[in-house]
């Protein structure tokens, strides 16, 4: 893969965890809000549950995004086919799918498992 594909990989990588930092802070304010005018205590355990899960959110995020960005860094000084290159970046892609299809699951929990529009 080319250099200036991998770039241009890394960006849309970064708008997508950029995007998903944002929706996990969304989640986290109506989380807040559903949890003041909250109280049941089934409620309020799913609540706790959520925000660990929308903390360790953040915390993934900001790790795939630093990862993307040292990789974004490394490439000016790389070989066009370096192939430790190309390995950090299929793991890296790997991850942040992962990553998104879990925060979609999650998402839709709370979407629709704790009736939040």
């Amino acid at each position: 893969m080319e250099s200036t594909q991998i770039i241009q990989q890394l960006k849309n990588w970064q708008t997508l965890l950029t995007a998903l930092r944002h929706e996990n802070s969304l989640l986290k304010i109506k989380l807040s809000e559903l949890v003041d005018n909250s109280v049941m205590s089934d409620f309020l355990d799913k609540a706790e549950t959520l925000n660990n899960e929308l903390i360790s959110n953040d915390q993934t995020i900001t790790l795939l995004l630093s990862l993307s960005d040292q990789l974004q860094s490394q490439i000016p000084n790389c070989p066009t086919h370096d192939k430790v290159l190309e390995l950090r970046q299929k793991e890296l892609e790997s991850d942040i799918r992962k990553f998104a299809e879990r925060f979609r699951s999650l998402s839709t929990y709370f979407q629709k498992d704790l009736n939040v529009n």
